[in-house]
């Protein structure tokens, strides 16, 4: 352990994820010796003009549910008076770890997931979802507004029936802009941390243009292959590494690695 500390000391490593799903990575990280900068580009707002009754009634309708992300479960809990009796009788399926944690905290027992390997090209590639399994059934997804159509059309491909509950959208946080300013100027980052492709456009948007090159010049640990591939588009031109699990443990590792 004190090697890692060693490896991480004085290296400034911002987070980008909303602060409530970021606290478990950032105490590994402030254990290990890092200078954590909190920087959250994504701030989740359930939609105003989403009923509790319509999406009961989806629920309802639904054979198969499944939970894109962490917010989506934490959103629809919030909405529905009691979720896990909502979710009796249903299939309920989860795209990876953090989410699936999040199911089974508000007392389901059964929920089924790729595990570490999250994300949607992981889940479709489950037994359970395939043609013989799904073919006329029907699928509601639980998602953000605005998500990627994969899931979707691949799941109609395959014979089943699906619907969307978009119950929450993303915003980009309101920061100080002396906030900014002063971690570009005394907290520049060494390393930052990327769950989300939306979370690094927003990244972009966020920091103003006379920052640009410090920006783009810091390594990257991203949470997946597409989201180290937007990163490159976008112009970050040092080391990006992707990590082997999407964790809280496999973003630690890649931050680990990337020092090495």
């Amino acid at each position: 352990m004190k090697a890692v500390a060693n490896n991480l000391k004085e290296k400034n490593i911002m987070v980008l994820r909303p602060v409530e799903q970021s606290e478990e990575l950032c105490r590994k990280l402030v254990d290990a010796g890092g200078n954590v900068i909190r920087f959250p580009t994504l701030e989740i707002q359930p939609l105003d003009n989403v009923s509790a009754g319509a999406v009961d009634d989806l629920i309802a309708w639904s054979d198969v549910i499944i939970f894109i992300s962490r917010n989506a479960v934490r959103v629809l809990a919030g909405m529905l008076e009691n979720l896990q009796s909502s979710l009796e009788n249903k299939t309920v399926y989860a795209t990876g770890l953090g989410s699936e944690e999040e199911i089974r905290s508000i007392g389901v027992k059964h929920v089924i997931s790729p595990g570490a390997r999250s994300g949607s090209e992981a889940l479709i590639q489950l037994t359970g979802l395939q043609s013989e399994s799904i073919l006329g059934k029907k699928i509601l997804i639980v998602r953000g507004d605005a998500g990627r159509g994969l899931l979707k059309q691949e799941l109609e491909c395959r014979g089943a029936i699906v619907k969307y509950a978009e119950i929450y959208t993303r915003v980009i946080p309101d920061l100080a802009a002396e906030r900014v300013k002063n971690i570009w100027q005394h907290e520049s980052p060494d390393i930052i941390v990327v769950t989300s492709n939306q979370g690094l456009y927003n990244l972009i948007k966020m920091i103003p243009e006379i920052y640009h090159d410090q920006l783009f010049g810091a390594d990257i640990v991203a949470m997946s292959k597409r989201i180290a591939e937007a990163a490159r588009k976008a112009g970050f031109n040092n080391k990006v590494e992707v990590s082997k699990l999407q964790t809280d443990q496999g973003l630690y590792d890649a931050v680990v690695n990337i020092l090495e």
